[in-house]
């Protein structure tokens, strides 16, 4: 049943697999936000030893749009689960024959 596999599962592995066909090994041990946060140091650092000029200021503009990027995604991602969510609940829902 589908709920039996969604409760084995977290979030990142299923991500993962949907993404990359990744394998269990590949998922990090770090939280969400711990991810979240050094994708950001090891990218700011980069910016602003590429670019020192202005590495500080381009960071932060990037990071604002990378901002409003997720939110995208997030949206795509949530209503990808509801209507998932939907088709499974009116599958359970049809009488079996």
């Amino acid at each position: 049943m589908l709920s039996d596999t969604i409760n084995r599962a977290n979030l990142q592995s299923i991500a993962s697999y949907l993404l990359y066909g990744a394998s269990p090994d590949s998922i990090s041990p770090l939280s969400y936000d711990q991810r979240q946060h050094l994708l950001e140091k090891g990218l700011s650092e980069l910016i602003c030893r590429m670019a020192p000029e202005v590495g500080e200021e381009l960071a932060d503009k990037l990071f604002a749009q990378l901002t409003r990027l997720y939110s995208l995604h997030f949206e795509a991602g949530l209503h990808a689960g509801l209507l998932l969510q939907a088709e499974a609940g009116h599958k359970e829902q049809r009488p079996t024959r």
